[in-house]
């Protein structure tokens, strides 16, 4: 598979962030060659399968003069032991983060897994085993350079640790510079969508002029409202860490009450 490209950069995140959309977009750049699928889960799930089998997704190197390549797996922002593996395989990499207010990317977590018919909890009592449930099938994962041992149930059920941004983003700044990692919020690229993905475009190094044809919401769902009480108390879990994140960015995000 050595005649296959490796990736030129990754959307790692966040899960109901919007990653679909942005990929959707991207790949619609003449510079860009999409990967065989847009979520390949290799840094987090099928590390064990090798590096030729990642290669393997990618277009093969004599379609890619002057054209980059990626990918956009967004359990990669928070899964354990990914930063390492990335940086070990993908040093120069360019990473790509969407950040929603926490609060509505829970939210609309839990009720995506509900309606997969995976999630049998309500969505109070989901939150509140969370930590239970995640240290039981932490204890079965393995983290190391050729574990094969990943959790299906820990990116499942992960409603509020996939929303601790700081956290993680400090974990790939152990590995990358911030030159090599773009982040936006959410709610922005939702809004405008055409400036955010040139905005992306010029981070890659690739023409920033470029409009996608196709600007359409990929993946959205419309879930049932929750009581004002349980977003409160959400709201109230995720201040201290979105004011980390904020601190780490040096810029705020619109993830008041009244903004969300």
């Amino acid at each position: 598979m050595s005649s296959h490209a490796e990736p030129d950069f990754l959307i790692i995140g966040a899960q109901k962030a919007g990653t679909t959309s942005l990929y959707e977009y991207m790949v619609q750049h003449p510079a860009i060659e999409p990967a065989s699928k847009k979520e390949i889960h290799y840094f987090d799930k099928n590390f064990y399968k090798g590096r030729w089998w990642y290669r393997s997704h990618f277009p093969k190197k004599n379609r890619m003069p002057d054209k980059i390549t990626g990918e956009a797996s967004p359990s990669y922002l928070f899964y354990p032991g990914t930063a390492r593996r990335i940086h070990k395989v993908l040093p120069r990499a360019r990473l790509l983060v969407l950040l929603r207010n926490p609060v509505d990317r829970a939210i609309s977590s839990y009720f995506h897994q509900q309606q997969k018919g995976v999630e049998k909890l309500s969505l109070e009592d989901a939150l509140d085993m969370e930590e239970k449930r995640l240290a039981r099938y932490r204890r079965r994962m393995g983290h190391g350079w050729l574990s094969a041992r990943s959790s299906k149930n820990f990116r499942r059920f992960a409603y509020l640790t996939r929303g601790l941004y700081a956290k993680q983003l400090r974990e790939y700044l152990r590995y990358f510079p911030w030159e090599q990692l773009w982040v936006e919020q959410s709610e922005i690229f939702f809004l405008q969508p055409a400036r955010v993905v040139k905005e992306a475009f010029r981070f890659l190094g690739i023409g920033q002029s470029y409009v996608p044809g196709d600007l359409k919401p990929r993946n959205v769902h419309h879930y049932d409202q929750v009581s004002l009480a349980t977003r409160k108390e959400l709201e109230a879990f995720y201040r201290p860490h979105n004011e980390e994140l904020f601190a780490l960015l040096g810029r705020r995000f619109n993830w008041d009450s009244t903004d969300s």
